[in-house]
């Protein structure tokens, strides 16, 4: 079973891995390559998963950041995928 030091390390990787592409494109760009949109939205997915992981006592010693936002919008995206609003991503 991980820790919730493993599921930490999982969602800081996805967020560095984000900030990093994030600064080396713009909306236009990132709107028409596609294999970036699929990356975002993967990376979302695994930072709503693992946060999902994270104990309730980790949880509650940590509250911010609200920590069922990055669930709700990994369940969103998994479970309404045709929906998905790349502007927002």
């Amino acid at each position: 079973m991980k820790s919730d030091l493993d599921y930490i390390k999982h969602i800081h990787g996805e967020i560095l891995f984000l900030k990093e592409e994030f600064n080396k494109t713009n909306k236009d760009l990132f709107l028409i390559n596609n294999v970036l949109k699929r990356a975002f939205v993967r990376s979302i997915k695994i930072i709503g998963e693992a946060s999902n992981k994270l104990s309730d006592s980790f949880k509650k010693k940590y509250p911010d950041p609200e920590w069922r936002k990055f669930s709700a919008t990994r369940n969103h995206l998994i479970h309404g995928y045709f929906t998905v609003d790349y502007d927002i991503v």
